[in-house]
């Protein structure tokens, strides 16, 4: 064990305390750094640590999944890598802020790999699966590692994953030439007193680009009988050792396959809450726990034993823990999962992986562990809700459809929609306008809840036809802002850009289908009947278009690019211009 100084040493945790909301805490400027580079340095560091929290010291930091058999010798692991087991700093204080979302950063978007190919992959869940006929486990969480191709900022990492996952427990941790980024959804405990709470996650879906689509995934996850048998399977091992550390009879489950949304994922949780003996500290706690069963498998020691077997690196701190401990008898650490670690100027490595049944098939769990690192890709820009409507003099048309949209893209992209505000805001205008006079009405909605209204009037443009092309190439309909209106309209803007002479691009898709045009949505007359693409081929449901589907003026249909010279007329509909006639000639 090493007590250290070291200068460079900073530790961000956007992590909550249930019932708290957007704290962020910072310890700088540590006292000592509590290093373990061997298993029987383990020990003494957490011994070292209840020292310091018992003198008023806070402490945070990491512990490595390698650091396993120090706390129960009978659990198998690779031998550490790069990073030390152990790392906790000690701080006389804590500084608590409530941090403004990064309006820029950069990241470098480095290609992120797969270390293992998908045919050892496959070939590894097979083995797992021979282990589970043996009856040698009944469930292993396997793991493979993704590597960067180039050094990549830590700080605009942080960001990207913090920015992509919007989850719970993230932490960024320089520990000089060491940089920890982690994006975990999953809490491994929390103790508040002699209260302790754990919530394992098991189960995993990706989000769905249409709202019907989101909603029928969260649906198929929440019905998943495989899901929640790998649920409770880990419910009961952890069931069982709490246990070990809990007074008699206070082990429960208030809550079983709850279902949490990300941005790319949704999560199948439980919740497991215990009373812990008096006598109980934070290394009897790790000695009972540690790791966490979600990330091992079932039954725990037989189960590392296989991982160790198949998985070909150390875990390191993936799969680990994250977290502070308060000298108010507070602790909250993480599970490392949707965690990166890199040396400075040095690739980045991050960790995927799934917990692997009976039931599970090798491309299905190969594609599971592609979405989850996912995020690695998603570059999210900054942007709001965008609404644009009409106000004919009386009244805003299609009031309620706006409103209700609005409402499912704040569902959708986490964020704050006060409808009273906003009902407000717009009457208040409306009350000031000319009478007898339409308005078009932009309505701007941040992701805090902030809201922004202008109206401005309208000229009267009525032209026969309007004139528009179609578009060089197909748009990827996999991109979530075809299906939602905000302001981050590059992928619009790219298509107009390749055909400045006319008024509107037609857009279709890899699939060849027919979508929508860059501001309004597409109908076409065709054997007496006026149909419009369905949403699936990658458009923007129009709340105009939603109105004339509902009282069936227009009816959905896949429109093939190659049957475009059949229509005999081709339409761009809005709510704010309506149906305007396009000529594609």
């Amino acid at each position: 064990m090493y007590f250290q100084l070291i200068d460079d040493t900073k530790m961000i945790f956007d992590f909550s305390f249930e019932g708290e909301s957007g704290v962020r805490r910072i310890f700088e400027k540590p006292m000592e750094v509590l290093i373990a580079y061997t298993l029987t340095e383990v020990v003494n560091v957490f011994k070292q640590m209840e020292v310091f929290q018992q003198k008023g010291y806070y402490l945070a930091g990491y512990v490595s999944y390698e650091a396993a058999p120090a706390f129960d010798n009978h659990l198998v692991t690779h031998r550490k890598g790069s990073l030390p087991l152990v790392v906790m700093g000690v701080f006389k204080t804590v500084q608590r802020v409530h941090p403004e979302k990064s309006a820029n950063y950069t990241y470098s978007a480095a290609n992120w790999n797969i270390t293992t190919t998908k045919q050892r992959y496959c070939q590894h869940i097979d083995s797992i699966k021979d282990a589970i006929a043996e009856g040698d486990t009944y469930q292993v969480n396997y793991t493979v590692r993704m590597k960067a191709d180039r050094p990549v900022d830590a700080d605009s990492l942080y960001n990207q994953l913090t920015g992509a996952q919007l989850a719970n427990y993230c932490a960024h941790l320089q520990i000089g030439e060491h940089q920890i980024i982690s994006a975990s959804p999953e809490l491994f405990f929390e103790q508040r007193g002699q209260t302790i709470r754990t919530k394992p996650m098991k189960g995993t879906i990706k989000r769905g680009q249409t709202e019907e689509e989101d909603i029928q995934n969260k649906r198929i996850l929440a019905e998943s009988e495989k899901d929640q048998a790998e649920n409770v399977m880990i419910v009961d091992l952890l069931r069982n050792d709490l246990s070990k550390i809990a007074v008699p009879g206070s082990v429960q489950v208030p809550k079983l396959f709850e279902i949490e949304k990300y941005p790319t994922v949704y999560q199948m949780t439980s919740t497991v809450l215990a009373e812990l003996k008096e006598t109980i500290g934070t290394l009897d706690i790790f000695k009972a726990l540690f790791p966490c069963g979600s990330i091992t498998g079932a039954p725990k020691q037989s189960t590392m034993e296989i991982i160790k077997q198949l998985e070909d690196s150390p875990r390191e701190i993936y799969c680990g823990s994250i977290g502070f401990i308060t000298p108010n008898q507070e602790a909250l650490f993480n599970v490392a999962i949707r965690t990166a670690w890199m040396e400075n100027g040095k690739p980045a490595t991050y960790g995927i992986g799934g917990g692997i049944t009976w039931d599970s098939s090798p491309d299905g769990e190969y594609e599971e562990a592609l979405v989850k690192g996912a995020i690695l890709k998603a570059h999210t820009p900054d942007f709001q809700l965008l609404e644009t409507m009409k106000y004919d003099g009386e009244k805003i048309v299609l009031l309620q459809n706006h409103l209700e949209r609005i409402e499912r893209s704040a569902k959708r992209f986490h964020f704050v929609f006060p409808l009273e505000k906003i009902k407000y805001a717009l009457n208040d205008k409306i009350r000031e306008l000319e009478e007898k006079v339409d308005y078009r009405v932009r309505l701007l909605l941040a992701p805090n809840g902030e809201i922004t209204s202008t109206f401005t009037p309208m000229t009267q443009e009525n032209p026969i036809k309007m004139k528009a092309s179609l578009a060089l190439s197909p748009i990827d309909k996999s991109d979530i802002f075809y299906y939602y209106k905000t302001t981050n309209r590059a992928n619009y803007q790219a298509f107009r850009e390749q055909a400045p002479a006319v008024f509107d691009v037609l857009l279709w898709n890899q699939d060849e289908e027919l979508t929508e045009f860059t501001i309004g949505n597409l109908v076409v007359k065709w054997k007496d009947a006026y149909w419009t693409p369905p949403v699936s081929s990658g458009l923007l449901a129009g709340t105009f278009r939603e109105d004339l589907l509902q009282r069936g003026v227009i009816k959905e249909k896949i429109l093939d690019k190659k049957d475009i010279a059949s229509y005999e007329e081709i339409w761009m509909i809005n709510s704010v211009r309506g149906w305007t006639r396009m000529d594609l000639g």
